[in-house]
């Protein structure tokens, strides 16, 4: 196997699509720095899945992308291809050739490809694995990398031994094996979780199972007794019950007689007090007009009084205002006179203002007088410096005539000057030297400082990983515990369904009957209803099997289904058929006092069903309490049955029945739909918080998975200030010896500047005519500077006056701000005084005006007066004619009264003879209904029985109270037993049946938990072996290969932990002749590289890689060494293929394809030659 070509379009400075084409042997690219050589390693380590962007000279992936040139636009996407040879099916694939292909695009989007089909990145991984082709195989030495190699870590180390062991896919497999096996242990403690639950729940459940059957056989021995006693009460009860009618039917003759005679004498007496009624209505209308009269005359005297008090206040009102306009005309002429003053004092004010504004301009002037001399002293201050200044230019022309005298003395100023641009040149690069080790150092710390704080933040990243890891594993355990009670609960549910689909708990004539699906047949009457709880315990106790009545739609449905029991001998059923229900004409019952209604009219259900509903619980009333039901029956309010929400039964005859609750076949199922809605809902609400549960792990999750990622992305950026670092640290110590270079030829050329002018000195000592003149100057200088101390003086003296006058001048303008001030306060106390006149004016208008109503007011009330007057007298003569009329009607009012008393004596003697027959009549309904409804129970319950087999003729034969007595024993034996579980019979069964499968699929996991055991046990001891065989090869290489490389230098690889071979590190040593052993890290950057490459040798000779990329692996190296590598890598060329980039001769001269790599720098594009060799 090996690379054909690579193809880059768009990556880096490869803009244009560039195919290198490669063949067996030895490639050599060659170009200037800059040109983009190095970029063809870049190209093929992206290619082959490099993640980390800094490993291939960028800082984030859109930096590979060409971004423009001068005349060339900016790509908006890079691909590399690497077409290989893959006749020896080296690579895992079915492809002679194979081509891997990214893309990156200006989104940031990767994609990557094998033979133009889109693959994952990890699938290009898995292709080269263990083949020492990769992004960190030992295929790929990039720029600077050689000596890594040797550096590396021993863990890192060992990693290289390994791809070079080719184990990494036995590693794959042993961890894959791994992770089945912890599933498998999951699994298995999972299956013993609910294998001990379920060991759990069969004890307890095996004695309620045993309980149910023994119950189940003792209650047919009840049934049959029960059913040959009421068979006997049927009989007694049907007799009785005749002779009751014939009496009820004679009693009711007699009652229609006196009804009919009560009638005739009520319609007497309502005719006459139709009559009194009339008489009374005329008196009632009478008074109600005396009435009128008398309130129209108490109105009118009312209306006196009150018109005299109005008129009263209203003239103590026209007096209180008269006084109240007299005080505002007051106050109005106070406030006048103010306004005026205040008039005055603001005209007073504005002319002082304006007098000391008059002032203050004269003061202005004095004021920029003195600005004006002092600003001439200026000037001539200014004048005597600029003199000064031209008098020293004057000396110094002097000075220069001096020193040009002599040529000896210009040599000297010459080099003088010379030495000074130099000392000053040097001073400057001393200066930036300082200030650039100075930013090296800042830049130092300010990396210091990142580094710390990606490491703290990296650290505390990984806390909350284990933070949010450690809530994933509690998590974890709340999820199993409710996923063991969710099964546990659905377990339960489909047992009591089953149960359900069983028809447990009904009659088998019931049962039979469902099963059968005969046509008209609807359901139990159970099925329709739809009961309270509440009501639950007095239905089951009052209807008790009548809920097991079947609703069929006619009475022919009905004998079909008789004769379908009869014939196949399946028990016996009661029949409610639509055509034999009658309509109920129950009254209604008012709802108070603890009374809760009929039993039908608490229960819900569909319309149609009206007419059975009313027939099976129309007779039965539903109260809180027994006491409540004893008064009812005393009353004889309600003739039915009376049942309380406790299940006390009060029958129509008087007969109370209660005391403790017995569980029957009804009363399961109840329990049993009670129960499963129970568990449906429980189910439910777990289902829920296991949704709830399983979201938050994903959310947990996926916050893990972005810590990690920017756990990597840190990482990546230590990394990044850790080469800084190091980079920063080798320009520090260049800077410092740069510094010390500088400080050394800055001592010597201050040594030569010194001598030379005190040289210049001794020359100029000796021109005594030129320093007079400069003497001269100087005394010029020294008066001039006299000058100017004076007229420093004055103008100093001349500012304190300024000052002085600036100070009086601003205080006078301050008073006259306190005078605007005076003013605003005055003008402001000013608009007051008016504010308050308009006030006096406003409420002047305003008691003028209300002392014309009031004037208004009283006329009109004493006309008002005069009319009362005349109302009166007349109304008081016609309210005496009134009372004298009603006077007589009253009288003949008590004459029909008296005749009415009369017919009501007469009325009620024919009541109590009516009332007395009623209740005799009542007393014989009672008495037949009472029979009647213990008919129909003996009737029912004999129906409700669940008993199909022969009876016993000796059991007919005995009296009731001996079958009472044998029916007590019985249930005293039932009671015995206690709680019972029908359905735990189903349940124990299942659960038996269960904990079987259970045990069963727990030693097949246990049998494949061992299999996988053996399993990774091999894969290790493969591991083992291949590392171990690749170690003492690569270790036996490498001490060969430092003896051909190294002048006989002695070089090893060793085990940190021999003993731990699975975990253990690797180091390299290497110990060259005539020089003490020392660390690697002391050595210099040619044996270094030195090193590198007879370790890269080593594992060629081992484990050739199928293409080997080097980039100026050779930069360290010297003629001979060089020689020596190349000589090396032709060794290996017919097993392995070479492509070198470099700017070495002799590696040229060796290479059998040459490459040549050119940029335009204004374009920034490479460009790629073939060479001829």
């Amino acid at each position: 196997m090996y690379l054909k070509s690579i193809e880059i379009s768009g990556f880096k400075s490869f803009a244009d699509k560039t195919k290198l084409n490669l063949s067996k042997g030895i490639t050599s690219i060659v170009g200037p720095n800059g040109s983009g050589k190095s970029n063809v390693l870049d190209a093929v380590l992206w290619a082959l899945g490099e993640q980390s962007y800094k490993s291939i000279r960028a800082k984030e992936g859109s930096d590979v992308i060409f971004s423009g040139g001068k005349n060339s636009k900016k790509k908006g996407m890079a691909m590399v291809s690497l077409i290989i040879d893959n006749n020896n099916s080296l690579l895992d694939i079915e492809y002679n050739e194979i081509k891997i292909t990214r893309k990156i695009f200006s989104s940031g989007e990767n994609e990557y490809y094998i033979n133009d089909g889109k693959v994952r990145l990890k699938d290009i991984h898995e292709l080269f694995m263990d083949t020492g082709i990769g992004k960190k195989a030992y295929s790929v030495i990039g720029q600077g990398k050689v000596e890594e190699i040797i550096m590396s870590s021993q863990k890192e180390l060992r990693e290289i031994i390994e791809e070079v062991a080719g184990i990494k896919k036995i590693k794959k497999r042993k961890e894959e094996a791994e992770k089945k096996l912890e599933k498998l242990n999951d699994n298995i403690e999972k299956i013993e979780i609910i294998e001990n639950g379920i060991v759990e729940r069969l004890g307890p459940l095996k004695k309620q199972y045993e309980k149910a059957i023994k119950y189940r056989e003792l209650n047919e021995s009840l049934n049959e007794y029960r059913y040959v006693i009421y068979k006997k009460q049927k009989e007694t009860l049907g007799i009785s019950l005749e002779k009751i009618g014939v009496e009820k039917d004679r009693k009711l003759d007699e009652l229609e007689k006196i009804k009919e005679n009560f009638k005739a004498t009520e319609e007497n007496l309502e005719k006459q007090v139709q009559l009194k009624e009339a008489l009374q209505n005329k008196i009632f209308e009478k008074e109600n007009s005396l009435k009128e009269i008398e309130t129209v005359l108490n109105i009118n005297e009312n209306n006196k009084i009150l018109y005299f008090e109005r008129e009263n206040n209203n003239k103590k009102s026209l007096e209180k205002i008269n006084l109240d306009i007299i005080e505002l005309n007051t106050l109005q002429d106070t406030r006048k006179k103010e306004i005026i003053k205040l008039k005055k004092d603001v005209n007073e004010i504005e002319n002082e203002i304006k007098k000391q504004f008059e002032i203050l301009e004269k003061d202005k002037e004095e004021v920029d007088g003195i600005q004006i001399k002092t600003l001439n002293l200026e000037k001539s201050l200014e004048k005597s410096k600029k003199d000064i200044f031209n008098l020293e230019i004057e000396k110094a022309k002097l000075q220069n005539k001096l020193e040009s005298k002599d040529n000896k003395v210009k040599k000297i100023e010459i080099h003088i000057k010379n030495l000074e641009i130099e000392n000053r040149e040097v001073i400057d690069e001393k200066h930036k030297a300082i200030e650039e080790s100075n930013k090296i150092v800042k830049n130092i710390d300010e990396n210091r400082s990142k580094l710390r704080e990606i490491q703290i933040n990296i650290d505390d990243k990984f806390e909350q990983i284990k933070e949010l890891k450690k809530t994933v594993e509690n998590k974890n355990v709340i999820v199993e515990e409710l996923n063991r009670k969710l099964n546990n609960r659905i377990l339960k549910s489909q047992a009591l369904n089953r149960m359900n689909e069983n028809f447990e708990g009904l009659f088998k004539g019931v049962k039979e009957i469902i099963k059968s699906n005969i046509s008209g047949v609807i359901s139990p009457f159970m099925d329709i209803i739809e009961i309270p709880e509440y009501l639950e315990t007095a239905i089951v106790t009052v209807a008790g099997n009548s809920l097991q009545d079947i609703v069929v739609e006619n009475s022919s449905v009905a004998k079909k289904c008789i004769e379908f029991l009869k014939r196949e001998k399946k028990g016996r059923a009661s029949f409610l058929a639509f055509d034999m229900v009658s309509k109920s004409k129950g009254g209604k019952i008012e709802k108070k006092d603890g009374i809760l209604g009929r039993l039908s009219e608490l229960v819900k259900y569909d319309n149609q069903y009206k007419d059975v509903v009313e027939l099976v619980l129309g007779n039965i009333l539903v109260v809180k309490d027994v006491n409540i039901g004893i008064n009812i029956q005393k009353k004889r309010s309600f003739y039915g049955t009376i049942v309380t929400l406790e299940g006390e039964v009060i029958h129509s005859k008087g007969k109370i029945s209660g005391g403790e609750k017995v569980k029957n076949g009804i009363t399961m199922i109840f329990e049993r739909k009670k129960e499963i809605n129970n568990i449906n809902e429980e189910i439910t609400n777990i289902e829920e918080i296991l949704v709830k549960e399983k979201q938050y792990e994903i959310k947990i999750k996926k916050d893990i998975n972005i810590l990690i990622d920017k756990i990597e992305e840190l990482n990546i950026n230590k990394s990044n200030i850790e080469d800084i670092l190091k980079k920063l640290g080798s320009e520090k110590e260049k800077r410092a010896y740069l510094l010390n270079s500088i400080e050394n030829k800055l001592e010597v050329i201050e040594y030569e500047l010194k001598n030379e002018k005190n040289y210049l000195n001794e020359i100029i000592e000796n021109s005594s005519k030129q320093n007079n003149e400069v003497k001269i100057i100087e005394e010029d200088i020294l008066k001039l500077k006299n000058n100017i101390l004076e007229l420093e003086f004055k103008l100093k003296e001349n500012r304190k006056k300024s000052e002085k006058n600036s100070g009086e001048y601003y205080e006078k303008k301050s008073k006259i701000d306190i005078l605007k001030q005076k003013k605003e306060f005055v003008e402001k106390n000013l608009f007051d005084k008016e504010e308050q006149l308009k006030n006096v004016l406003e409420n002047l208008n305003k008691n003028n005006s209300q002392r014309d109503i009031y004037i208004s007011e009283i006329e009109d009330l004493e006309k008002k007066l005069l009319k009362i007057d005349e109302i009166l007298s007349e109304k008081s003569g016609f309210l005496k004619n009134m009372q004298t009329g009603i006077e007589q009607l009253k009288e003949e009012f008590l004459n029909f009264q008296n005749l009415e008393k009369m017919k009501i004596i007469e009325i009620k003697e024919i009541e109590k003879e009516l009332i007395k027959n009623e209740n005799s009549y009542h007393i014989i309904i009672k008495e037949y209904e009472v029979l009647n409804d213990e008919f129909e129970q003996i009737i029912k319950k004999f129906s409700e029985v669940d008993y199909e087999g022969e009876l016993d003729e000796a059991l007919l034969k005995l009296p009731v109270d001996i079958l009472k007595s044998e029916i007590n024993k019985l249930e005293r034996s039932i009671n015995k037993i206690g709680e019972i579980n029908l359905y735990s019979i189903e349940e124990y069964k299942e659960l038996s049946k269960k904990y079987e499968v259970l045990k069963y699929q727990k030693e097949d996991l246990i049998n494949s938990k061992k299999e996988l055991e053996k399993l990774i046990a091999s894969i290790l001891e493969e591991l083992l072996n291949n590392f171990v065989l690749a170690y003492k090869e690569l270790k036996n290489n490498f001490s060969y290969t430092c003896q051909e490389m190294l002048g006989m230098a002695k070089g090893e690889i060793l085990l940190t932990n021999s003993e731990d071979l699975l975990n253990t590190g690797v180091e390299l040593k290497v110990k060259f002749n005539n020089k003490k052993e020392q660390s690697l890290s002391l050595l210099s950057g040619g044996e270094k590289s030195m090193i590198a490459v007879a370790f890269i040798m080593a594992i060629f000779m081992y484990k050739p890689s199928p293409f080997t990329f080097f980039d100026e692996i050779e930069a360290a190296l010297d003629e001979t060494n060089t020689k020596k590598l190349i000589l090396m890598l032709k060794k290996f060329t017919e097993k392995s293929q070479f492509i070198l980039i470099t700017h070495n001769k002799e590696t040229m001269k060796e290479s059998d394809t040459l490459y040549g790599v050119t940029m335009d720098k204004s374009e920034g594009v490479s460009k790629l030659l073939s060479v001829d060799m």
